[in-house]
């Protein structure tokens, strides 16, 4: 099994057999860079005993040593977003489909780790053979296990004798509906031909056998059947298909019918000129679709090089007629069939498919490493990319959102600021007109020497503005609360959002205070003395009366007792008197508006200062969901930065 002779065969005459030459052998082994053992972040930490990467010899060691360190920069980094405080629910949300995604590559990260690890993953070369429907592969596969004499072959061949063709295609649609596997063996080394139902089919249905046959395989023979490049169609289902991160031989499949070969001229080559011109295509196109897995691309036409020795069954009487064919037309230029069917095997270049897969086998070890980390390389790639644009999607939406929550606290701001001036000035508008309006009929009261009535008026007065104090607090203060609760309910990712303002305004009462005063009411009525209650009497009967009216203070209460105590004499007094008694009147009004607007002023301050610490208290939640938002991608662009020097350092270590 390990020479290209044929055995148990009719064909096994020397005169026509001869051992194919794999030609010069390819150097497929690999250099590892010196790397030091520095960790990505804090990664690199649950495995400090890890050998550095110079000291590990084995190939299987070194692709285990490289996806311990992709599951590091994996755990480490769900580790990172686990541990992040977040109260927003959106963070939280989206905090939940990145780990969510990250497990889901690092569970399929360690299956592939622990299918890559097991023991009959590194004793022998998997060799996916793929390609559109009809392409040749089954052909190619055929004529290889015909020369290499493989083992289940030959076990038929001793069972049925001519058994060859029977896996190749009839014309058929899908013909191979699900994946083969052939043993063989090159030069003592076994390797193994997946042979993988086709595309461009109806391989929907096949999609499941497609990818577990190219999962297994450690290379990928991508066969092309058509004389021409891949079409758009097939170039983007070989991209999808080729994801497994393995690397690609392009076969092209020079495809032609028996009788161009009647031509001596078409019988000395098969690399023409425009089977050259397809060549470059293909690498051209192969180099765009899938980097750097891609490796070569050899003409073949594996008709030429199963015909060369097939022993085709009895089923199988199309083969045989075309056999026949071409021993005649390769005959005519040689003394026997045994050199047309050397000749029909040169022209195929079946040769430099078995060199290629020769020079690999030899070296299965690094090869199947190198399959390894170019698998690694494919989940890093894929998880990195999933994982920014991830990230970038959410990024432009809390971008946006971050600048509203900038805008609600900016505006909450604002609003106190605005809401408190507002407020100042509607009491000062308001108190100036209750004033005005008891001033007023105070002075006509005065005329109509009717004090009873100004004493009620003023209580009146002091109630109105107590009221008036309390119902526009509680105006300004729920139409704030109002305002910032509508603004907040365009933001719902803030949580903890108060729903109206808690400003509570110590109204004092207030007074009028006529001590200063109490000796000009004394002698403002002089007739007062000469009418019989006299001054004195008049002054106390104005401090009892100051006494129980509450608030009303010893200015009005002095004046009202004043007028009350001089009895019926007040109502015949001179206008002059009624005159100083209006005047003490606005004059004690005036000092009743100036303390009144101080108590304004403190109360307007009280109201500014609690407004202004409600609205810091919630615009500290707002700033606390922003500080989320940073923490929250900054620990995004760190774990980007990992994924990053995790894949640069596996790409380097699969060199």
């Amino acid at each position: 099994m390990n020479q290209s002779k044929l055995s148990d065969s009719k064909w096994t005459s020397s005169k026509y057999t001869q051992p194919w030459s794999t030609g010069s052998s390819v150097n497929n082994s690999y250099s590892h860079q010196s790397k030091s053992t520095n960790s990505f972040g804090s990664s690199c930490s649950t495995h400090s005993n890890i050998k550095s990467w110079n000291e590990i010899k084995e190939d299987k060691e070194k692709v285990s040593y490289g996806y311990d360190k992709i599951l590091e920069t994996l755990n480490s980094i769900i580790t990172g977003f686990n541990s992040l405080n977040i109260a927003n629910p959106k963070l939280v949300q989206q905090r939940r489909v990145l780990v969510d995604k990250l497990t889901l590559h690092l569970n399929d990260i360690k299956s592939e780790k622990d299918e890559a690890m097991l023991s009959n993953k590194w004793d022998k070369l998997n060799i996916g053979f793929f390609g559109e429907t009809n392409a040749g592969k089954s052909t190619i596969i055929e004529s290889l296990r015909i020369l290499l004499n493989e083992s289940s072959r030959e076990a038929k061949r001793k069972r049925l004798g001519s058994c060859d063709g029977d896996i190749v295609g009839d014309g058929r649609q899908d013909f191979t509906q699900t994946y083969h596997e052939y043993e063989m063996s090159v030069n003592g080394q076994k390797f193994v031909l997946i042979d993988v139902p086709g595309i461009e089919g109806k391989e929907n249905l096949f999609r499941g056998k497609i990818g577990e046959a190219l999962r297994k395989a450690h290379l990928i023979f991508y066969v092309n059947g058509h004389n021409k490049n891949i079409d758009r169609g097939t170039a983007v289902k070989v991209k999808e298909y080729m994801g497994e991160g393995v690397q690609i031989v392009v076969l092209q499949n020079v495809r032609g019918n028996v009788d161009q070969y009647e031509y001596p001229e078409n019988r000395r080559t098969l690399l023409t000129s425009s089977t050259n011109t397809v060549l470059r295509a293909l690498e051209k196109d192969f180099r765009s679709l899938v980097g750097n897995k891609f490796s070569q691309a050899i003409p073949v036409m594996g008709f030429l090089a199963m015909c060369a020795y097939g022993d085709f069954s009895p089923s199988r009487n199309d083969l045989r007629k075309k056999q026949s064919m071409l021993l005649e037309m390769f005959g005519d230029d040689f003394s026997s069939q045994g050199q047309a069917r050397n000749k029909i095997r040169q022209i195929s270049n079946i040769d430099e498919v078995l060199s290629a897969i020769t020079s690999r086998a030899n070296n299965y070890k690094k090869e199947i490493a190198k399959a390894n980390f170019l698998k690694m390389e494919m989940f890093s790639k894929r998880a990195l990319n999933e994982y920014i644009a991830e990230v970038e999607a959410k990024k432009r939406e809390f971008d946006s959102y971050r600048k509203q929550v900038e805008r609600f606290i900016r505006e909450n701001r604002d609003d106190a600021d605005t809401t408190a001036r507002l407020f100042k000035l509607d009491l000062e508008r308001t108190t100036r007109g209750l004033i005005n309006e008891f001033s007023e009929s105070m002075y006509s009261l005065i005329n109509r020497s009717d004090f009873s009535a100004i004493s009620n008026r003023f209580v009146k007065l002091k109630d109105n503005i107590s009221a008036k104090i309390k119902s526009k607090t509680e105006y300004y203060s729920n139409s704030l609360a109002a305002r910032v609760k509508e603004r907040s309910s365009r933001l719902t990712a803030i949580p903890g959002m108060i729903s109206q303002l808690s400003i509570q305004m110590d109204v004092r009462n207030l007074g009028i205070d006529i001590a200063a005063i109490r000796e000009a009411d004394d002698i403002s009525f002089g007739d007062v003395a000469r009418t019989g209650g006299g001054i004195v009497g008049g002054a106390a009967t104005g401090a009892a009366i100051g006494s129980i009216v509450p608030g009303i203070g010893t200015l009005i209460g002095g004046i009202i007792g004043g007028l009350v105590g001089g009895g019926s004499s007040i109502a015949s007094s001179s206008s002059a008197q009624t005159e100083r008694a209006r005047t003490e009147a606005r004059k004690s009004l005036r000092d009743f508006q100036n303390r009144l607007n101080k108590e304004i002023e403190d109360i307007s301050r009280s109201f500014s200062r609690n407004a202004e610490d409600e609205i810091k208290k919630i615009n500290s939640t707002a700033s606390t969901r922003i500080r989320e938002v940073d923490n929250f991608f900054n620990a995004s662009t760190q774990a980007e930065s990992k994924l990053k020097s995790t894949l640069t350092l596996i790409q380097s270590y699969g060199r």
